[in-house]
């Protein structure tokens, strides 16, 4: 492996070999797992950015998301 290999950043260059992927996963997951250990404010509207930025699951949340994501894709989609 060279120097210039096994690090995320040459992942987002372009490069696609073992240890870039496995340093770019693992880069992302600690992303996750920071992102999910935060514990939801209570001052905090309840809404899909909630679900995405919190990890919040509750009905209103994934609710949200939900029609957050069918608005996009409706958005993507051809016109018939």
């Amino acid at each position: 492996m060279s120097r210039t290999h096994g690090r995320s950043s040459t992942y987002n260059a372009g490069c696609r070999c073992e240890y870039c992927r496995a340093a770019h996963t693992a880069r992302i997951q600690g992303q996750i797992a920071r992102r999910n250990a935060r514990p939801v404010p209570a001052s905090v509207e309840h809404n899909a950015s909630t679900y995405s930025n919190y990890g919040c699951r509750c009905d209103v949340c994934t609710e949200a998301n939900k029609q957050d994501c069918r608005r996009r894709r409706e958005a993507r989609a051809p016109a018939a």
